[in-house]
């Protein structure tokens, strides 16, 4: 992972989980494709396999290196990329060495989009991508490769979010003062259509559903297209909204406990909170789920280090903007009913004089179980995953175990037993 707030790779080739009607599958350490009745497609003979998205979908060959595949299995991209994401608005990002300017655009028939690589980049949407040019400098290129968007006289943004429903949050700074941070959404001239005020704003996330999550004197709440607060600033983290809900946390601690849902009008779905919400990373990437929220949740309740003056909280985790794509957030949704929830979370004892081979094999975070729950709160079924995606075209992906999924239709019955 390049760092916590660019690009991650290979956690974006989830992003879009289910965008045909092919499964990626592992079998034996070997990666395929299913359709949605379990019927084995493309036969498991790589080394991963991502979604297909567009068309196309970004595999690991047996060189090690990534290429892509079509619905038929066949080869139209070589491997030969160090990392590969999925395809959007025609172009997927590629990895094309080790360090440096690493990065590029590809279109379906791999031709490079720039001249020349970048240090990081983003997504196409809207006709529009952020990229790095230099050092914690962004801009807009389009989908002819061109710079579009910089930030006026300045040149650059530190840090620019994609652009969803036609606006992007950027951020902008003039030296480390805290009247010199400039959060702003602009649209896709370049023109900023909504300031935010610099004494009180302190993160920003993209707009979802005429909404955005603004974090304001330590809390998050959110705006409106008009720039107008429409649910209050008093949750401690708060996610972008899909299909008309989004989750919130409303205390930040070490056993995630306070998260609620709540819908258009800042109402919770549920009387109760939970210890967690599934935001839909996969089991292998757990952990760095956790350490990024564990920053989070620091920056959350350090910031009156900032209103103080001192150093700012973010300097050691980098300037937040929450989006599409950014450790898999925006997966949150209740979705064909249901939404994956934890049911169960068992938190680690440990006693004194273990032995050392016993405490090897002892879980070092709590164990959590999921399970798909209604907006009734009711659960699906008994079964106890330990780790589930919302539903897509009725089928949805759940593992038992880290590196063993599988996937179940909507009555909770497997078209795919977990398998490694």
């Amino acid at each position: 992972m390049k760092k916590i707030f660019g690009i991650i790779i290979v956690v974006f080739l989830m992003i879009n989980a289910f965008s045909s009607d092919l499964l990626s599958i592992s079998k034996r350490n070997k990666w395929g494709y299913i359709d949605n009745t379990g019927k084995v497609v493309i036969k498991p003979e790589f080394k991963y396999a991502g979604d297909f998205v567009e068309g196309l979908a970004p595999v690991k060959f047996r060189n090690n290196k990534w290429g892509y595949i079509d619905e038929t299995g066949k080869t139209v991209i070589e491997g030969k990329y160090l990392s590969a994401t999925t395809f959007s608005e025609g172009f997927a990002i590629v990895q094309t060495a080790s360090r440096g300017a690493a990065y590029n655009f590809i279109d379906k028939t791999d031709n490079l989009l720039l001249e020349n690589n970048v240090g990081d980049a983003k997504r196409f949407s809207d006709g529009l991508a952020p990229v790095m040019i230099a050092s914690g400098e962004w801009v807009y290129i389009n989908n002819l490769g061109k710079k579009v968007i910089t930030n006026g006289e300045i040149g650059y943004f530190k840090s620019a979010g994609i652009f969803n429903e036609g606006i992007a949050a950027v951020f902008s700074e003039d030296g480390n003062a805290l009247n010199n941070y400039h959060y702003a959404f602009i649209d896709k001239t370049g023109k900023e259509v909504i300031t935010l005020d610099k004494s009180t704003t302190m993160a920003i996330g993209s707009f979802s559903e005429g909404l955005a999550p603004v974090m304001i004197n330590r809390k998050w709440g959110y705006y409106n297209l008009q720039g107008e607060i429409v649910i209050p600033a008093h949750y401690a983290l708060a996610m972008p909204f899909k299909n008309g809900y989004a989750a919130a946390i409303y205390e930040p601690t070490d056993d995630y406990k306070g998260w609620t849902i709540i819908d258009k009008t800042g109402k919770p779905v549920f009387e109760r909170t939970f210890n967690r919400i599934t935001t839909g990373y996969l089991g292998v990437y757990a952990n760095t789920y956790r350490d990024i929220m564990n920053k989070v949740d620091n920056v959350a309740r350090n910031l009156n280090v900032r209103l103080t003056g001192g150093k700012s909280a973010f300097r050691s985790t980098g300037i937040m903007i929450i989006e599409p794509g950014m450790f898999g957030i925006h997966d949150f949704e209740f979705s064909e009913g249901y939404v994956p929830m934890i049911v169960k979370a068992i938190k680690a004892k440990y006693r004194g004089n273990i032995p050392a081979e016993v405490y090897a094999e002892m879980p070092k975070e709590p164990t959590e179980f999921y399970n798909y729950v209604d907006l009734k709160g009711e659960k699906l079924n008994n079964i106890q995953w330990t780790e589930a995606y919302p539903f897509k075209n009725g089928i949805a992906k759940v593992y038992t175990k880290k590196d063993t999924f599988g996937y179940i239709d909507n009555t909770g019955k497997y078209i795919w037993k977990p398998q490694k």
